[in-house]
This record gives C-alpha cells, sequence and structure tokens, in this order.
C-alpha cells in the first residue's frame, strides 16, 4: 500500500490519517525525528512491513504535489517524480564533498538504480531503487573482503624515549629533539575481527530484511549474493562463532571505533551501515534516531538543505551573476557586533551564497512557495542583515530566490528600514522541475 504525505502537513493529521490502516503507536516511536516540527519536516520514504501488509509512506517535498484519492496512474506519477527528485539529492551530494557528510561513495550505489544506459537497469519505482542499492551494497563487502587476506603484518613508526623496536636511523638523523627516539614497529592486522563483524551483519540481514521484497526474484538474487559473501568469510576467514550481533551492538560506538582507523575499514563499515538502511548514519544527530525498525527501508533528508545546493548549482551551470565554482562561496559565515544594554554581543550573519565577480551579490534562499499571503518580512529582515554585514561597496546586490513566486514580486522590491536610507534586493524564483 502507497500512502502518500506532504512535508507540510501537521503531525497530528498525518497519524489520525493512518489510524485506520496500521498500528500508528508503533510508526510513531519509530520515525518521530521525521515529524519532530509541525510543518517543513524531513522528506523522504519510510518502507517496512506489518503483517503480511507492505506499507510503503513518501514524505513528498513542496514542490511535488500528493497524488488524487484512488488515482493509481498519478501515484505512479507522482513515484517516478520523487525518484527524480530522489536523483538529483544523490548528484548534489556526490558533487559537493560539503554536501556529501557521509562516508559512503553514493554514486557507486546509484549506477545501476538511476545512471545505467540499459534501461532494464534503472529503477522505476522505489523497490527497484532499493533492490539496486542492496545489491551493489552487498557486492562492495564482497569485493572488500576478496581484496584483503585473514592476517596482515605490516611496518609503522613508533617515537618513543626508551628502544623496544628496530632503529629507524635515518628518521633519528633528520630528529631534532634527540630525546625522541624513531623506531619501526610490526604491527599485526586481523581481518578476522573485521570479518567476523561483517558476517554477523550479513546474517541480520538475511533474516530481517530481505524478507521486504515483494518481488520474488530480487529477493531471490539478493539472497544469493548475502549467501555468497557468508561463504566468503567462513572460507577465507577465522570467525568469533560466539560473536552475535544486533542493530544495537552495529551502530554502538564500541563498533564504530573499530572500524575508525582506516579508511577502508570507514567505507566497509559504512556499506554494513547501507544494508539496515543506515546510509546517512553520519549526516545528522537526528538521522540517528530514525528507522530503529530492522525490518524496513527508509531514507530522509532536510529539503531547504537540498534546494540550497540545488540552486548553488544552477547558479554556477546558468554562469548566472558570473558565478563559478571558484568565485561563489555557500553557507560563508561572518561575525558581527551588536549593543545591547551597553554590551557588545557577538552575532553570526550567514547568507546562504554569496557571489564575487564584478561585484559581491548576497543571497539568501528560501525553500517557500510564495503568493500574496506568504510573504514574509523576516526574510526580508534577514537579508538586509546579511547584506550590510558581508557588503563591500555600494554597488554590491542583495537577493532573495524562492522556490515559486508570484509574476508580480519578480520586480525589483525596496523597503525603507531607516530614516533617509532605502533597502534595495530582488526576488527570484528557480524552481525544481526534475
Amino acid at each position: 500500500m502507497n500512502i502518500f504525505i506532504s512535508e507540510n502537513s501537521e503531525k497530528d493529521e498525518i497519524f489520525d490519517k493512518l489510524l485506520d490502516i496500521l498500528d500508528v503507536s508503533k510508526l510513531k516511536q519509530e520515525i518521530k525525528a521525521v515529524f519532530k516540527k509541525a510543518y517543513n519536516n524531513y522528506v523522504g520514504y519510510y518502507l517496512f512491513k506489518d503483517g503480511k501488509e507492505f506499507f510503503k509512506i513518501f514524505v513528498l517535498p513542496k514542490n511535488i504535489s500528493l497524488p488524487k484519492e484512488n488515482d493509481k496512474n498519478d501515484e505512479i506519477k507522482t513515484i517516478k517524480q520523487f525518484l527524480n527528485y530522489l536523483k538529483e539529492y544523490y548528484r548534489l551530494q556526490d558533487s559537493y564533498l560539503n554536501y556529501k557528510t557521509s562516508n559512503l561513495n553514493i554514486q557507486s550505489l546509484l549506477e545501476l538504480s538511476f545512471n545505467s544506459h540499459n534501461s532494464q537497469n534503472q529503477a522505476q519505482n522505489i523497490e527497484q531503487f532499493i533492490f539496486y542499492k542492496y545489491k551493489v551494497v552487498i557486492q562492495e563487502i564482497i569485493g572488500f573482503f576478496k581484496l584483503h587476506k585473514a592476517h596482515k603484518r605490516i611496518k609503522n613508526n613508533y617515537v618513543s624515549q626508551t628502544i623496544k623496536y628496530k632503529i629507524n636511523l635515518a628518521k633519528n638523523l633528520k630528529e631534532i629533539d634527540k630525546t625522541k627516539i624513531h623506531q619501526d614497529r610490526l604491527e599485526d592486522i586481523i581481518y578476522s575481527q573485521v570479518a567476523t563483524i561483517a558476517y554477523g551483519a550479513i546474517k541480520l540481514f538475511i533474516q530481517q530484511k530481505v524478507e521486504l521484497f515483494e518481488d520474488i526474484n530480487q529477493k531471490d538474487e539478493v539472497l544469493k549474493l548475502s549467501l555468497k559473501l557468508q561463504s566468503i568469510l567462513l572460507k577465507k576467514y577465522n570467525l568469533d562463532n560466539s560473536f552475535n550481533l544486533s542493530l544495537f551492538k552495529l551502530v554502538s560506538n564500541k563498533i564504530n571505533k573499530f572500524f575508525r582507523k582506516k579508511q577502508s575499514h570507514q567505507l566497509l563499515y559504512s556499506h554494513l551501515l547501507t544494508l539496515f538502511g543506515f546510509e546517512h548514519f553520519f549526516d545528522e544527530e537526528s538521522a540517528k534516531e530514525i528507522n530503529r525498525n530492522i525490518e524496513s527501508d527508509s531514507l530522509f533528508f532536510r529539503p531547504e538543505i537540498m534546494y540550497e545546493w540545488f540552486v548553488y548549482d544552477y547558479l554556477i551551470k546558468q554562469n548566472q551573476f558570473g558565478a563559478t565554482k571558484e568565485n561563489a562561496s555557500i553557507q560563508s559565515k561572518k561575525d558581527y557586533y551588536l549593543k545591547i544594554d551597553k554590551k557588545l554581543k557577538v552575532l553570526e550573519s550567514k547568507p546562504d551564497i554569496i557571489i564575487e565577480s564584478e561585484k559581491k551579490i548576497i543571497i539568501d534562499v528560501k525553500w517557500k512557495q510564495i503568493n500574496s499571503d506568504s510573504f514574509s518580512s523576516n526574510d526580508i529582515l534577514k537579508l538586509q542583515r546579511d547584506y550590510e554585514v558581508h557588503k563591500e561597496n555600494d554597488t554590491d546586490e542583495a537577493y532573495i530566490i524562492y522556490l515559486s513566486l508570484d509574476k508580480e514580486y519578480t520586480n525589483q522590491i525596496k523597503i525603507l528600514y531607516a530614516k533617509d536610507e532605502i533597502f534595495k534586493f530582488k526576488v527570484l524564483e528557480i524552481g525544481m522541475n526534475l
């Protein structure tokens, strides 16, 4: 069953709508962070099985309309729009390192699901997207363990005031501080410990997640890959048979720290987390509260942050205002001082985008659809403050960019903010027609 919700829906209204369909008390607990705010919640999807029924909840961004009730064709159209939106989210994360906070190489997960030229390998619905995601992740994990032996000895530099290991003469000659003695220490890397955790993860995945696939062919293919990974781990590594992995253990600090030493281990850990819908575990603190139900799959993110990066990317591609990757910055911070009760208080100004070409362009981006009833003076006041803090010359310009805008607002707007001064700025619309 497909359930569609708008990001601007009130949370009480959402749960009332779902009351006759499923156990909302369980749903509230599992995705309470998604509907934390009254409005402008996360957007994304949440798939789970309740009894024998499959539920697919889509929290749609405001640029995608809810489908007509009982109209299957309109539902299919809406899901395709949502997948295009999701594709854009991943593209932006892959294009800009500052936006991509996860260790996971997201683009590799999408080559089959979104970017393949072979139409048979393009996700046409959310189930196919999840199928390709898991397929590529398990293949990546298999690739890791095929490359690594069960045991490896490496040489590391060791510095001490006492001699414990073989002295490195070359480094000691260069050392200014003669109390430091450089030595070469041999260290063992036991991949069996990593393999034991991976084995526990794939075992848990087989037990709990494979049932999410309604399509029997998809289920069989993912299960076959999972069993192949299990077989490789059992044959190649000395596993700890007493180790029993749970989702709670997998996301614990103890296991997290275990994977931090090497970048390849961090990437492996991200892949293991992705098996349980935690590919964005590192993105936000609140993301850790989402999807605690192991028999589910979800992805949620902030649409307003994505829109800022979309606008940034759009301005550079269009070379609007002379914007390039070299002269356009996103979320630049600058402190300013405000005198309150004869005391100076340090505050922070952070316009969403600044472009420095022939003149400085200060831009605030608003994830809003504006009409005559929704234009906010607070938006203008923030832009005015950002402009005053960051401008260098009177020729510098200020802009507010909205998702959609009534035509009457696209002309230059002036607002009086002091007795003899006028603050001038422009309003633009940059839509997301994906």
